[in-house]
């Protein structure tokens, strides 16, 4: 990117998303690929759809739950999706569920939440 009548180079700057729809979207993004909670990194590759299908405006009703979860319940970052699941261990489950192939739900609803839950690895590589 250039500025001004000389063109002057303007090197790239990290800025903070502002809070919102938009940043709940990216965060859903990052949960689902296992970002935000290591364990369910590996639940990636039993995914329904991309992740990146949560950033889009025009999701499917059924993948665009979690979106609004997140919205609804204000979380934007892993420390409030912690606290949250600490006061409400089922939240985000059936929105998770919508995105994971069904082989995998009796496993996930088992170690539910995953914060740290070394279970849900354990399940889905069958020990």
């Amino acid at each position: 990117q250039h500025a001004g009548p000389a063109r002057w180079p303007l090197p790239a700057a990290e800025r903070p998303m502002a809070a919102g729809r938009d940043r709940c979207r990216w965060f859903a993004v990052a949960l689902l690929r296992g970002d935000v909670c290591t364990p369910l990194e590996p639940l990636a590759a039993h995914l329904t759809s991309a992740p990146e299908l949560a950033s889009r405006p025009y999701a499917p009703a059924s993948k665009a739950a979690l979106v609004a979860a997140l919205v609804a319940a204000g979380v934007a970052s892993r420390e409030a999706l912690l606290a949250l699941w600490r006061r409400v261990p089922s939240f985000l489950l059936q929105e998770y569920l919508a995105w994971l192939a069904p082989a995998q739900h009796r496993s996930v609803r088992r170690a539910w939440p995953p914060a740290d839950n070394q279970a849900v690895v354990d399940v889905v590589d069958g020990q």
